[in-house]
């Protein structure tokens, strides 16, 4: 029986390191994307177009969006999925 459980053991860590790399693939393909000039543009634009803050110009909208999107752009870059927490 503890043949059976160290065999599980390690499956389940097998399954687990797996999916943290499919995960970490996963945002290295979003990071990259968020990154492009052209993607990042029209979401800026998209959510500018969707919010409106009428005490706030058009121009100032799209630098607070601009610079949320680059801070969750950066915060997405130091997930690790190895970590405990």
């Amino acid at each position: 029986m503890s043949e059976n459980v160290n065999v599980n053991e390690m499956a389940k860590e097998v399954v687990v390191d797996s999916v943290k790399a499919g995960l970490e693939e996963g945002k290295d393909v979003l990071v990259a994307q968020l990154k492009k000039k052209s993607f990042f543009d029209a979401l800026v634009n998209g959510l500018n177009k969707s919010i409106d803050v009428p005490f706030i110009g058009e121009d100032t909208e799209e630098k607070v969006l601009r610079g949320i999107l680059n801070v969750c752009i950066s915060a997405l870059e130091e997930v690790d999925f190895d970590d405990e927490d």
